[in-house]
């Protein structure tokens, strides 16, 4: 049953580009919503900027919002700076945004 997703996150660790391509290429709906979600998952804490930009394509809106918010926050811990800058850029509600942006 997640097959996929257990996939997703060893192939994220070590070939991103070449996971998101597959997965772009190979599923569709919510196998790639899931897949996606659970590879963004494991690239928080190496590559949160991927991550980020893997979450923003979840076709499900609650399920990218919440994912996006994960990645939001984590990576406020690593890099600050950068993490503002893509969250005020981002599509997450604007009261998300607003209480994001006010984490220290």
């Amino acid at each position: 049953e997640y097959a996929i997703e257990n996939v997703a996150i060893q192939w994220s660790a070590t070939d991103p580009a070449a996971t998101v391509a597959w997965l772009d290429e190979h599923l569709t709906g919510r196998d790639r919503d899931m897949a996606i979600y659970a590879g963004a998952a494991g690239l928080m804490g190496s590559h949160p900027e991927v991550a980020a930009q893997w979450t923003a394509t979840i076709t499900d809106q609650p399920m990218r919002d919440y994912q996006m918010e994960r990645v939001a926050r984590h990576w406020l811990e690593i890099e600050s700076e950068m993490a503002r800058r893509w969250i005020a850029q981002s599509s997450l509600p604007s009261e998300t945004k607003d209480a994001l942006l006010q984490f220290r």
